[in-house]
């Protein structure tokens, strides 16, 4: 399978070529063939695989997977909150509250990391930070309203948000 991933034309590393071969048009042969193989091995793969094909094939469809991520992340952290009320106020805990914590710490060192990603930008305010990432997304999310299809032109602007 990774000889067939190398094997497409394509200029860049064998993530690169994966990334194509999930959402340009032009790999849709390569990309059926890899399915085909995992169905019978790896079908949750095989089932991810033609997720994302549909997900990032235009930019209407980025935009709708965006929108339901954020929202998602929106419903986590309100689920860290009320489990985090439900242990201070009542001393109760919830069966799924290790989960909640897992993901209230990949959050936090998510966190970190974009403060200290900025300040090596020269950013010094939290608050300048967290404009200037939202300035980012909102022109992202405005890039994303032309409804258009993903190409090797805009790929990389489009998914990678390079």
């Amino acid at each position: 399978m990774v000889k067939k991933i190398e094997g497409i034309d394509y200029e860049g590393s064998i993530e690169a070529k994966l990334l194509a071969i999930l959402t340009l048009q032009d790999y849709n042969e390569v990309h059926d063939t890899l399915t085909r193989e995992l169905l019978n091995s790896m079908p949750i793969l095989a089932c991810r695989m033609h997720g994302y094909k549909n997900k990032w094939s235009t930019t209407k469809s980025i935009k709708n997977a965006y929108q339901a991520h954020s929202e998602r992340l929106s419903q986590q952290i309100m689920r860290i909150y009320r489990t985090r009320n439900m242990l201070v106020h009542d001393g109760t805990s919830m069966p799924y509250s290790d989960y909640v914590l897992q993901n209230l710490h990949y959050y936090i060192d998510s966190f970190i990391r974009f403060l200290s990603t900025y300040y090596k930008l020269g950013y010094t305010s939290v608050n300048t930070m967290i404009d200037s990432i939202q300035f980012q997304e909102q022109m992202y999310l405005e890039s994303l309203s032309v409804d258009a299809s993903v190409n090797k032109s805009n790929v990389e602007k489009y998914v990678l948000r390079v």
